[in-house]
């Protein structure tokens, strides 16, 4: 009993425990606020935003000041000696025309963006998926203790019973031994099912994205588990509802939609290059001199067409890569919706599996624990023995341990359904 105090208090010492309890919502909201994957797509939403500032900024006058302070050595039929020469020159050019290269650099800057927006939306959605999956295994393990504790305490009963009837000498000092061993069993899957919970509060800190000293306890289901079988609400909504929801819902979709418009974006722009850029240019420069002949101010204001008639077929190339990586966006589109079509179909039948499957150990569960009064009876009738009664622990434990995972594998198929159709 002391070891298993001892293995106690350092299962709790380490594991999530703390003032508050968190609930889902509560563990999905630090998430949201703390997962390193959902930072890095946030970041990523920065670079792209800065994208869009950068593609904009064609638009925008360029402008340019440059300075000189040199020495001469002027030689002439009417000039000789050394001259400081001191010139300023401050230019403007102010792009009007360029057949759509900017303003498809714009779109395609915008739908990188837009790319990066879904990117995260899905990074959120997954990360919500994992929050609730690492929730459940918890609510899963806890109850599982439970289950390992009702046995520690139900062959414990029958050990007192064998003492007794062994005292009494009704029954053999087997049964006693026997009844220790299972005694012994039963403690040992205790201890390992705490085990198994640590594991699963230590998973569950990953995904957060929380340190160890920001430690909490997670909200447990502490009702019997037949009672939380029975609240089970049978899924109402038809496979072709969910497809088209999830479709319509998943940001992946969205995402490569948003890749799609970004490469016919850069084709475009990437086609305007083989087409002049016409553009304003303003420019004023004053020289200083210490001869003053040489000084002089020069102003100039005029259009000018800029071509770049040959640039070694790279133009050409570059066309070439957009358009193919076009067309693989495109594939990928087809691709994701089918994976996604695909995912709903599986996820609609695991939870109606789940559904069946839950309903049917709950039954089985009933029956066993009718199957272990009946041998608990027996055994004090002494029509019974001690390897029936074994049997029929057994049978009990294990049929509500399966009823457990049979449940807490239903919350997490409708959760995987929530995921799959884009639910939140």
């Amino acid at each position: 009993m002391k070891i298993n105090k001892i293995l106690s208090s350092l299962i709790i010492t380490v594991s999530l425990l703390g003032a508050n309890e968190k609930d889902l919502p509560a563990l999905i909201e630090i998430a949201l606020n703390n997962n390193i994957d959902i930072h890095v797509a946030k970041t990523n939403i920065e670079a792209k935003s800065a994208g869009v500032d950068y593609a904009t900024s064609g638009y925008l006058p360029q402008v340019s000041l440059q300075g000189e302070l040199a020495q001469y050595g002027i030689e002439s039929n009417t000039l000789q000696g050394n001259s400081g020469v001191t010139t300023t020159t401050a230019s403007i050019d102010q792009l009007l025309y360029d057949f759509g290269g900017i303003s498809n650099n714009i779109r395609a800057a915008n739908s990188a963006y837009d790319a990066s927006l879904k990117q995260l939306d899905s990074t959120t959605n997954l990360v919500i998926r994992s929050v609730k999956r690492a929730y459940y295994l918890i609510l899963n393990k806890n109850q599982l203790i439970n289950v390992s504790r009702e046995a520690v305490k139900i062959d414990e009963l029958q050990l007192k019973q064998a003492n007794e009837y062994f005292k009494a000498g009704v029954k053999t000092r087997i049964d006693v031994t026997n009844a220790k061993l299972q005694l012994s069993n039963s403690k040992l899957d205790l201890i390992k099912a705490e085990f198994e919970l640590e594991s699963a509060n230590t998973s569950l800190i990953t995904i957060l994205g929380i340190k160890i000293e920001k430690s909490f306890s997670v909200k447990k289901d502490d009702f019997d588990i037949s009672k939380l079988v029975n609240s089970i609400i049978p899924m109402k909504k038809s496979s072709n509802e969910l497809i088209e929801l999830g479709l319509a819902n998943r940001a992946e979709v969205a995402f490569y939609k948003a890749n799609i418009d970004y490469f016919q974006s850069e084709v475009k722009s990437i086609k305007s290059e083989f087409f002049p850029k016409i553009l304003l240019n303003t420019s004023y420069s004053e020289r200083n001199t210490d001869i003053l002949s040489l000084d002089d101010r020069q102003a100039s204001a005029g259009v000018y067409v800029k071509w770049d008639i040959f640039s070694g077929f790279s133009s050409e190339a570059k066309v070439k890569e957009s358009l193919s990586k076009l067309t693989e966006s495109k594939i990928n589109l087809k691709g994701i919706e089918l994976k996604i079509t695909e995912e709903i179909i599986d996820g609609i039948i695991g939870v109606k599996k789940s559904e069946d499957s839950t309903k049917m150990q709950l039954l089985s569960v009933d029956l066993a624990t009718q199957n272990l009064s009946l041998s608990q009876q027996r055994y004090k009738a002494g029509l019974g023995d001690m390897v029936e009664l074994n049997d029929a622990k057994l049978e009990y434990t294990k049929s509500k341990a399966n009823l457990v995972n049979t449940y807490y594998g239903y919350l997490d198929s409708v959760a995987n359904l929530e995921y799959v159709i884009g639910k939140r």
